[in-house]
C-alpha cells in the first residue's frame, strides 16, 4: 500500500489499518479512503511507531534525550502532549515552539544555550521564517523557509548557505513579516562582516541580532518643514512640505520616504503619531527629494509642534508602505509650529447711556476687549462658547456685566447694554494764601 503521499505504507493486512486510523475494524482495502483516512490521537510514548526519523531530520534535536541517537524522548522534549495527526493540531498547549528554547524569555523545559534575541530581525518571529517540517534548508537544519516566494538566490552560484542578501537583493520579500526591502547593490554578497549591522559572524548571529544603521554620517537630511499656514481656523486643511536628501552618494543608498507628526506644544504628548508623507514626484527613488502631506485640523485646537523625518533605504512591496524606520537609515528630526484656532464667533453691540450713545467704553470678556467707537460700536472675536461681558467706563458711569452669553461658530450674538451715569455734584470753597 504506497497511497500516501506523507509516508510510504509497507503494511499488507486490514487489521494494520487501524493502528494509525479511526475507521475501526476494516473489512476490505476497497473501503478504505487512502486520501482522506482520518487519523487517530497520537500516541506520545511511541512516535517512532509510525514517524521513520532520523539524527539527519533532527539535527542537534537528536540530541535532547541524552543521546545521538533519535529517540521517542527526542520528539516528546518538544511535543509534550498529544494531538491529532491533521495540519494546524500542533499548538502552544500541546508543543514548545523555537522561542520556548531559543529566548531568554522561553518557557521550555529544555532551554538552549543557543539563544537569540526575539524579533530582533525587524518584527519577524521564529515560525515566520521557519517552517519545522524535518527539512534541511540549504544544509541548515531550520526547516522550510516560511515564505514561499523565497526562489532566488545571491550570488546564483550559492546554494547552500542562506544569506542577507538573499532577502534583500535577489528577492524583495513580503512585508510582513519579513521587512525585507529591496536594497539594490546597497547589499553585498554578505552583511556578516559587522560593518552598518553589525555584529561580525555567520549569517545566523547576524539574522538573529541585526542592528539598525545608526550611522550620523550617512543619515539623510531633512529641511525645516514649510506650512501653507502657520495659523488657520479649525478644520482648515495645513499642507507641510519638506525636502530630503543625502549629503554625500554612498552605495545605492536613496531616500525612501519621509514622516510627520503632531506634538503638544511641549512635546511631552504626541496628538497624531508618525504618518507618511507623499513624494511630490510619486516616488522615493532619487537621492534628493520633496514630500508633502496634508494636515487633517478638524480635531486640533491650540498650539502644536510638527515634526518631520526622513527615511533612506530600499522599497518594499506595497508602494503605499515604502520604508521601516525600524531598519532604515533616519534622520534627526526638525520641527515647525502651528496654531489651530478654535471656531471663531462674534459678540458685537452698541453701549448708551440716558440713550445716547457712548464712547471710549471698555468692553472685554475672556479673551478678548475692544473700545466702543464714536457711535458705541464695539466688537469681540471669541471662540464658541458661554461668555460673561463686561462694560466699563470710569470714573464716570457704573459697570454692567451681562452674563451666559452663547457664541456660535461662525455667527454674531448681539449684545447692547446701557451704562447708567454715576451722580454728580458740586465741590465748591476758597484757597487762600497763608
Amino acid at each position: 500500500i504506497s497511497t500516501s503521499t506523507k509516508r510510504a505504507h509497507s503494511e499488507t493486512l486490514t487489521s494494520q489499518c487501524d493502528t494509525c486510523h479511526n475507521e475501526g475494524t476494516v473489512s476490505s482495502l476497497a473501503q478504505v479512503d487512502f486520501h482522506n483516512s482520518s487519523l487517530r490521537i497520537s500516541d506520545i510514548n511511541n512516535c517512532l511507531g509510525c514517524h521513520t526519523t532520523s539524527s539527519a531530520d533532527l539535527g542537534l534535536h537528536s540530541n535532547l534525550n541524552g543521546t545521538s541517537a533519535v529517540e521517542n524522548g527526542d520528539c516528546k522534549t518538544c511535543h509534550y502532549g498529544p494531538f491529532p495527526m491533521v495540519k494546524g493540531a500542533v499548538n502552544n498547549s500541546n508543543t514548545y515552539f523555537c522561542a520556548d528554547c531559543h529566548t531568554l524569555g522561553g518557557s521550555g523545559t529544555n532551554i538552549s544555550s543557543i539563544k537569540f534575541t526575539d524579533k530582533k530581525h525587524g518584527v519577524a518571529a521564529c515560525m515566520d521564517c521557519h517552517v519545522a517540517d524535518g527539512i534541511y534548508h540549504q544544509g541548515n537544519p531550520r526547516g522550510s523557509v516560511a515564505n514561499t516566494t523565497y526562489v532566488s538566490r545571491y550570488p546564483t552560484t550559492n546554494t547552500n548557505t542562506t544569506d542577507c542578501a538573499d532577502c534583500h537583493r535577489a528577492a524583495n520579500l513580503d512585508d510582513a513579516p519579513f521587512y525585507a526591502p529591496g536594497g539594490g547593490s546597497h547589499i553585498g554578497e554578505s552583511c556578516s562582516g559587522g560593518g552598518c549591522h553589525g555584529p561580525a559572524g555567520t549569517v545566523v548571529q547576524v539574522v538573529h541580532n541585526v542592528n539598525p544603521m545608526d550611522s550620523p554620517t550617512k543619515k539623510p537630511y531633512i529641511s525645516t518643514p514649510t506650512l501653507d499656514h502657520s495659523t488657520v481656523a479649525q478644520g482648515t486643511d495645513v499642507n507641510i512640505t519638506v525636502t530630503v536628501n543625502f549629503t554625500v552618494n554612498y552605495g545605492n543608498a536613496l531616500v525612501d520616504g519621509a514622516q510627520y507628526r503632531i506634538n503638544n506644544s511641549d512635546n511631552t504628548q504626541t496628538i497624531q503619531s508618525w504618518t507618511p508623507m507623499i513624494a511630490s514626484d510619486g516616488n522615493f527613488n532619487s537621492i534628493l527629494e520633496a514630500a508633502t502631506g496634508r494636515i487633517n485640523t478638524s480635531a486640533l485646537s491650540g498650539i502644536y509642534n510638527i515634526e518631520v523625518k526622513g527615511m533612506g533605504g530600499g522599497p518594499s512591496q506595497n508602494p503605499l508602505e515604502r520604508y521601516y524606520p525600524m531598519n532604515g537609515d533616519v534622520s534627526i528630526s526638525q520641527v515647525i509650529p502651528l496654531t489651530v484656532e478654535a471656531p471663531q464667533g462674534y459678540i458685537n453691540g452698541t453701549v448708551k447711556s440716558n440713550g445716547v450713545n457712548l464712547s471710549g467704553v471698555t468692553v472685554s470678556t475672556s479673551g478678548a476687549s475692544d473700545v466702543t467707537k464714536s457711535d458705541g460700536t464695539y466688537s469681540l472675536k471669541v471662540p464658541e462658547g458661554t461668555y460673561n461681558v463686561i462694560a466699563s467706563k470710569q470714573p464716570t458711569h457704573n459697570d454692567n456685566t451681562i452674563t451666559a452669553i452663547v457664541v456660535t461658530p461662525g455667527n454674531a450674538t448681539i449684545v447692547d447694554v446701557t451704562l447708567a451715569q454715576k451722580p454728580t455734584g458740586t465741590i465748591s470753597g476758597t484757597v487762600t494764601n497763608i
